[in-house]
């Protein structure tokens, strides 16, 4: 099969663009029955996958779209813990960033895959045709899924200019509630 999702656009998504970016290969993929989590508050899984036949859970999915951090070992037990309390046996961890090694042996001894942007670019190329591949960057583009979601109050952020304190001049993401609501994120210049 062709790669026609790349690695860039996925480390391109917000959370919750990479959490939908999952979820929609998931579901092409054709093997199982996909649930998102409902809300910001997830309980350390973003997506559980179910077995067609049956409905049975076979799957706890966590996303983090990081670009700053490796994943540690840390949020791997978050995972497990999560797993063990909805009584799900198999793991995938999904990141933008990389793994530190403890952190692949924890995911390798307790039954978790973890995947970074180009696992999941190389699973799309060698599982999903490319009308299913570009289907989904279509609807990650039309779903504005480049720009982050305030994760306080489920809406688009806005791109702001610090204009006191230490960062004057500095761009970064603002929740458009301010300032009801005060969360930030970093800006990445391109």
């Amino acid at each position: 099969m062709k790669k026609i999702i790349t690695p860039e656009f996925v480390k391109s998504l917000e959370w919750r663009g990479l959490e939908m970016f999952c979820c929609y290969v998931f579901q092409f993929m054709g093997k199982w029955d996909v649930e998102p989590a409902q809300g910001s508050t997830d309980n350390g899984i973003d997506l559980t996958l179910y077995k067609k036949e049956t409905g049975t859970a076979v799957a706890a999915v966590q996303c983090k779209a990081y670009s700053r951090k490796r994943i540690d070992v840390t949020l791997l037990r978050q995972l497990l813990g999560s797993m063990t309390a909805a009584g799900i046996k198999r793991g995938i961890f999904i990141t933008t960033t990389s793994y530190t090694k403890s952190a692949l042996e924890f995911a390798e001894n307790n039954k978790i895959k973890a995947f970074t942007a180009e696992t999941m670019c190389d699973i799309c190329a060698q599982m999903l045709k490319p009308s299913f591949q570009k289907e989904i960057i279509n609807r990650l583009t039309t779903e504005k899924m480049t720009t982050p979601t305030c994760v306080e109050c489920g809406i688009k952020m806005v791109l702001r200019t610090a204009r006191k304190g230490k960062n004057i001049g500095s761009k970064f993401w603002g929740c458009p509630n301010y300032p009801s609501c005060s969360n930030t994120l970093y800006f990445k210049e391109k």
